[in-house]
């Protein structure tokens, strides 16, 4: 019917398109609906609707089959999604339970009734850093939750088109969030973000994008946020190579340092090689060893001469004192005074012949000592003159090897050991020569990994920007520039030039360089002093500086090359037909091609606290309502708002009434816009509530009272 109607070219397209076209299978019963095809695709429709009781929201539905009207197989949720909240506590938000739609989802209320509070909670349990002022979203949620409060959210993670896995997060106030399977009901060891696989909720809190919008980091930042699990996967690869460069780094110096010993081991080794070959050639080791070998046998000469003289002078000892203390022995034994005193007399007689034998035997034991002693006192000298010739031999072949001081014979046993321990080392160093070949090559590979790995980090970014473009179909153009964001670029290299005497203005000359990184620096400085004064413009002395700061400590080069800047995101705004640069427009305007940004990713859950501040109601209605109606069924949205545009133009699914009372949050409605008292509170509460409704009646029929 459609299309005849189409056909006739009496109705407008755009009129046919505002009518709902409906589908039915004429069931004779409950269980026939839907069974009928007209071809491949069923004969049903399916219709959105809030207000079961109502049959006006029949008719709402109805005059809004864009959002409201399915005709044929019903599309199944293909994306990931909160599927509620819940917060237990003392705080501000304890006892608040809410559940969520799967699409657009409006928290409204008065201001300090709790939408921030819901919203800042939310990042709080799956720890997603804000953008700005942290310490009042630090404070709010310590409001919300207080000591021992908990805030728990249900999650659905897509896995295929038929497959999805439920999990729930937990965190307690001051702790860290834990991740619960909800299949097996036990705690996996996961983060919360890693939850959503790489489709990780964008999260903007209240007054962020005016933060962002005036930040080119932060703007860098949230693209990168928006490009997801691929632009993080080739982070951290990135990552990884800047710390295996950071690493060889350090062995390569380690080596260089061990290597700078190999000199010198080969200098002492020259020495006891040289030292060695005169003991061969002189044969002196052997003299050494006859040399010892008679200061050993002299010591036992002098010893035995010492030993036979103090023995002879004990021998005369003991005949000196035998006759010393004999003879009074006989005086007493002839003054006997008994009547067989002859007996004494004859004991005296005994020890007198003794004494007389002794004395012979002492003549001639004296003489046999004097003689012997006088032979080996000869046999001594006899010793002492051949041993001086040999002395004289070796104190000439010392003068003529230039050898002061004491040799010994072990003197070339340790030459011989202290020269197996330097072959030794250097056979050590020979590998760590080796070691450092490989080290250096395996530098120039891991540079040749870096700076592919930096570049596709703009590839990803550049082909991700492309479809952002095409997606905002005009409205916003995004321009990815190659390492042009140079701030914190400068300071890095200024810390490691700090003491170099290498002024600013070099380091802005230098940094001047397009796409210019640590890795090009390093070239430049090490095809030496012409080159950086060719390429940088310096003058001779400054790039002598900059030359010998850098090659006379490698550890500083190397630190340079891991130096790299950022790339630039460049954001224009299509003002009337015009491209205009983020910072050439006005806060509005700044806020307009931020939001744009953040719609632009289809898959991804979007949460926004007041993202409408600085906005006017043109933009809202021209832009923001357009996209809200044609990312329904591509991603949950869920938004904090005080303008009534975005949920009746937008058609919230879901509209979450908030007050405050007796210090609390609390829900007081809740549903979609087809709901009358929800119409009532979204008139009476909401900025251009009225407004809203007029223009939403001109649209799409005049419904809503």
């Amino acid at each position: 019917m459609r299309h005849r109607l189409i056909s006739t070219g009496g109705i407008n397209e755009d009129v046919i398109n505002r009518i709902a076209h409906v589908e039915f299978s004429d069931p004779k019963s409950i269980e026939d609906i839907g069974t009928k095809y007209r071809g491949e695709i069923p004969r049903v429709t399916y219709i959105k609707i809030g207000a079961l009781d109502d049959i006006d929201a029949l008719r709402i539905a109805l005059h809004d089959p864009e959002v409201r009207v399915r005709v044929g197989e019903f599309e199944e949720i293909e994306y990931n999604q909160i599927l509620g909240v819940e917060v237990l506590g003392s705080g501000f938000l304890g006892n608040t339970k809410i559940e969520f739609h799967p699409e657009l989802n409006t928290l409204i209320g008065g201001r300090g009734v709790g939408k921030s509070a819901i919203i800042e909670v939310m990042r709080y349990c799956l720890d997603i850093p804000a953008y700005a002022e942290r310490e009042y979203r630090e404070s709010l949620i310590e409001y919300s939750l207080k000591s021992g409060g908990k805030v728990s959210l249900h999650i659905r993670r897509v896995l295929d088109k038929d497959k999805v896995k439920d999990y729930r997060v937990e965190r307690i106030f001051g702790k860290k969030p834990i991740v619960i399977d909800l299949d097996s009901n036990e705690e996996v060891g996961i983060s919360a973000i890693d939850i959503f696989g790489q489709k990780i909720p964008i999260i903007i809190g209240q007054r962020e994008i005016y933060h962002i919008s005036n930040d080119p980091q932060k703007v860098l930042q949230l693209v990168d946020e928006i490009i997801g699990e691929s632009l993080k996967n080739e982070s951290e690869n990135f990552r990884r190579l800047i710390d295996a460069l950071e690493r060889n780094a350090k062995e390569i110096i380690y080596l260089e340092e061990k290597l700078s010993e190999k000199e010198e081991l080969i200098q002492k080794l020259n020495k006891i090689e040289s030292d060695i070959k005169l003991f061969e050639k002189y044969g002196l080791a052997e003299k050494l060893k006859e040399a010892i070998a008679l200061c050993e046998d002299e010591e036992t000469l002098k010893k035995s001469i010492e030993v036979v003289e103090g023995y002879y002078e004990s021998l005369l000892s003991v005949f000196n004192d035998m006759e010393s203390k004999l003879r009074p022995v006989i005086n007493e034994l002839k003054n006997g005074k008994s009547s067989i005193k002859g007996i004494l007399e004859k004991v005296s007689d005994e020890i007198q012949e003794l004494i007389e034998n002794l004395t012979k035997y002492k003549e001639n034991i004296d003489k046999l000592f004097q003689e012997k002693i006088e032979t080996v006192r000869n046999l001594k000298r006899e010793w002492d003159n051949k041993k001086k010739l040999i002395d004289e031999d070796i104190n000439k072949i010392k003068q003529e090897m230039g050898i002061s001081g004491d040799l010994s014979p072990d003197k070339l046993e340790e030459l011989t050991r202290q020269k197996k321990r330097l072959n030794d080392q250097l056979d050590e160093l020979k590998k760590f020569e080796e070691k450092l070949k490989g080290k250096i090559n395996k530098r120039k590979n891991l540079i040749s990994e870096v700076r592919k790995s930096r570049h596709q980090l703009f590839e990803i970014r550049r082909k991700s920007v492309e479809r952002i473009n095409s997606f905002l179909q005009g409205k916003l153009r995004l321009t990815v520039n190659y390492q042009a964001e140079k701030g914190e670029f400068k300071d890095s290299l200024k810390k490691t030039l700090k003491g170099s005497r290498v002024s600013d203005d070099t380091i802005e000359k230098i940094c001047s360089k397009d796409s210019i990184d640590g890795i090009d620096i390093s070239q430049v400085i090490e095809n030496g002093i012409d080159e950086i004064k060719k390429e940088y413009g310096l003058t001779d002395s400054m790039a002598r500086r900059v030359y010998s700061w850098f090659m006379e400590e490698k550890s500083r080069l190397y630190k340079l090359q891991t130096l790299f800047p950022e790339d630039s995101i460049d954001i224009e705004l299509n003002v009337d037909g015009e491209y205009r640069q983020l910072d050439k427009l006005s806060a509005g305007q700044k806020a307009t091609a931020i939001l744009l940004l953040l719609f632009a990713q289809e898959d991804r859950i979007l949460i926004l606290d007041q993202p409408e501040e600085d906005l006017d109601n043109r933009f809202i209605y021209d832009d923001i309502v357009k996209i809200l109606r044609k990312m329904k069924g591509k991603r949950q949205m869920i938004i904090a708002t005080h303008n009534a545009n975005i949920p009746v133009l937008g058609d919230s699914e879901l509209i979450l009434v908030l007050d405050a009372k007796e210090d609390k949050c609390c829900i007081i409605d809740e549903g979609s816009i087809d709901k009358k008292t929800i119409q009532q509170h979204v008139k009476s509460i909401m900025e251009g509530g009225e407004e809203a409704f007029r223009m939403r009646a001109e649209k799409y029929g005049d419904i809503l009272s």
